[in-house]
This record gives structure tokens, sequence and C-alpha cells, in this order.
């Protein structure tokens, strides 16, 4: 199954697991992240045979850990016998490695459970080889979903449909972002600005960036609006270094989080879910937090890796786009910080399409052609 961003592709995905499970099936959703597994799970409706319905990442499915890829064999989980019907969400995120293993694992079955994919392969590939997914894709038998049900905005849903193929020209750029287009004030000016509009309308401001460094940066500039300071900030502790970020992390009730880890996907602490500062416990080092999502409290601690000890999360006023791929957006501004090159292939689509409305977009920096070039070759 495929179809555009908003189309309905998690509604079907997971109207097909409840009958599925309605009808006594045990059914897999597998997802390319810990924060899609905590969101379908919130979707989930309550009725007689739920917990026939199992939600988890590809790589906890397989039961095999990123960096031991090359030092151990792959198995295909014995476990995996149980499930009868297999759903694959946002399959466009999956690398070779993953979706072959996954086709292995589904293949060796006696039973050979039915499985459905989900999937829009214009939007971003992984960030290592992903060809083979839409590659078997292609031979399957296909359902397209035509219809976008996230946005209502037809401005908004013209201009997704003009730059989802071919890269749009600068007088369709210029129309879309006219009134929204920030280029004469500066990022920190700008960030306070979002926050203050955000504020007013009740709504979370989100700034979408190409790069880590500007995702960084868009926290900074934050904190800064919250009145903290660089010598406040040296008293932090040490943020999860995946998010390649060097914000240490001071505990302020009110403040916004975002989780690095999949520690507690039951309880909703995934990775990249968003959370605000609850309760302080130990300083800057233990604390609770309030997720935004489900209002779920979850204990914040340092945890060790490769003996290093960090807080297993960063700030959360500024995502990539990358790591945005699921979110649904109300409120926010796109800021592609690559200064010498263009950002990748279908980001610009990417990140305009997160958004449910034309007025909730806008964009910071330079206005580049090459910042929407679509998917392809």
């Amino acid at each position: 199954m495929k179809g555009k961003p908003g189309s309905g592709k998690t509604a079907v995905l997971i109207e097909g697991a409840v009958r599925a499970a309605k009808d006594g099936l045990t059914v897999l959703i597998v997802c390319p992240t810990g924060a899609l597994v905590c969101s379908l799970k919130e979707l989930l409706p309550e009725f007689d045979g739920v917990d026939r319905i199992h939600v988890d990442t590809i790589h906890s499915v397989l039961k095999y850990k990123r960096d031991r890829d090359n030092k151990v064999a792959f198995v295909p989980p014995s476990g995996f016998r149980k499930y009868e019907a297999v759903f694959c969400d946002e399959a466009s995120q999956y690398d070779d490695l993953e979706w072959a293993r996954l086709f292995k694992t589904v293949k060796e079955q006696p039973h050979s459970p039915y499985v459905v994919v989900v999937a829009d392969f214009q939007q971003l590939r992984p960030l290592s080889n992903g060809c083979l997914c839409k590659r078997f894709c292609e031979l399957m038998d296909t359902i397209e979903l035509e219809t976008s049900y996230r946005s209502q905005c037809e401005d908004h849903l013209l201009f997704q449909n003009r730059i989802r193929d071919v890269q749009p020209d600068r007088p369709t750029l210029t129309e879309y972002f006219h009134g929204r287009h920030w280029k004469d004030s500066s990022l920190e000016e700008c960030v306070a600005y979002g926050l203050e509009l955000g504020a007013a309308r009740g709504q979370a401001f989100t700034w979408l960036t190409s790069t880590n460094k500007g995702s960084s940066s868009v926290c900074r500039a934050a904190l800064a609006h919250h009145g903290i300071s660089d010598d406040d900030l040296l008293a932090g502790y040490p943020c999860d270094p995946t998010s390649k970020s060097n914000l240490r992390i001071l505990f302020r009730r009110g403040l916004l989080y975002r989780l690095t880890r999949n520690l507690d996907k039951a309880r909703g602490f995934v990775n990249g879910a968003l959370a605000v500062g609850y309760e302080e416990l130990d300083g800057n080092e233990v604390f609770i937090l309030r997720l935004v999502s489900s209002g779920n409290l979850v204990l914040v601690h340092p945890v060790e890796e490769k003996g290093r000890r960090f807080l297993p999360l960063t700030y959360g006023y500024a995502t990539t786009v990358r790591r945005a791929q699921v979110a649904s957006l109300d409120l926010g501004c796109i800021y592609f910080d690559q200064k010498r090159r263009a950002a990748g292939r279908g980001y610009g689509y990417v990140a305009v399409s997160r958004f449910k409305s034309k007025e909730g977009c806008f964009l910071y920096g330079t206005l580049r052609q090459t910042d929407f070039l679509p998917v392809g070759e």
C-alpha cells in the first residue's frame, strides 16, 4: 500500500490490524523507529483481542543490534512463528540489511504469514543503501491512497503535489512562502518569535533542520530566550552523544526535551518523544518529565555506554527533517542550515508535508531551489 503524506496509510494499517485481531489472528506491526511504535500503540482502540496486536521496531523484532551486524551471523527468530499477519509501516526507511533479514525471516515461516507493506518512496531514503524494499514492493500487488486527510488547505496540498516529483521554480517557492519567509532577522530573533507565536496559539512551534548542528543552534537560541546563559549550561549534565549536540542538559520546569533512547516503549520513553520538565529529584542529573503525547511521567537518569555517562535526551525545540518523517505538525519553521551545499533529495518535500497547513509552515534563511529536489536520480 502506498500513498502521499496524510493520505490515511496509518489509519488503514490500524484498521487492518484491528480486523485481523478480531478474527483471532496474532498480528505484528513493524516500525522503523521507537517513536512510531509509541504513536501506533496510542492509536489502537480498546477491544477484546487488542492484546493479539504487537507493535515493535524492526531491530527489536529481528533480535539484533546494529553495532554487532558484522560480528555475528543472523538467525531468523523462532518467535516470529506466532505472527499470522505482519504489517510493515514506513517501509521507505528500512535499509537493505534490515529488509533482507525481515524478508528471510518471513519466508522461513512454515505457515506463510500474510504481509502488508506501507510506504511512500518519495520520502527520504535510509542513510545507508535502501533500494531493496522498493524493488520488492514493485513486484507486489499494490493499492494507492490518493486523498490527503492531514491537510484541508488546498494551497498547501497543491504545493506538495508540485514538489513531490519535480523541482519547483523560484516563483512557485516565493509565492508559497510569501509572508512566512524569515530572511532579514537573526536566528535568535526568529526562534523567540516562533516560541511566542506557539504560546499565543497554544501549539508547539517546531523547527525542522537539515543537520544536527542546525537543531543544536535553534535549541541554544530557545534556551537563551528562556534566560539560560552559557555559564548556566556549564553546570549541566552531558546529553546523549548520538544527538550530535554540544549543549549540556539543565533541568528547568517547563523546558522542552526530546528523548533519544528506547528505554521503556510501553510507557512512551522512546527515541524522538517530546517531553516537558515536570519535577526535579537530583539537580540536573535525575528528574521527571511529562510526555507531550500521552501525559505519562517518565524518570530520567544517567545511562552509561562505552565508558561514557550521559542523559538519554537532548533539547526538543528542533529536530532534523529525517527524524521528523513520521511527524504531523501544526506550526513550525523549516531551516536548511547547510551553507555550502543543498539539502538532500526529498528534504524539501518531506519538510513541507509534515505540516497540516500553509499558514503553519514558515521558512528561515536563504530560499534555494536546490533544497527542494525530489527523490530520484
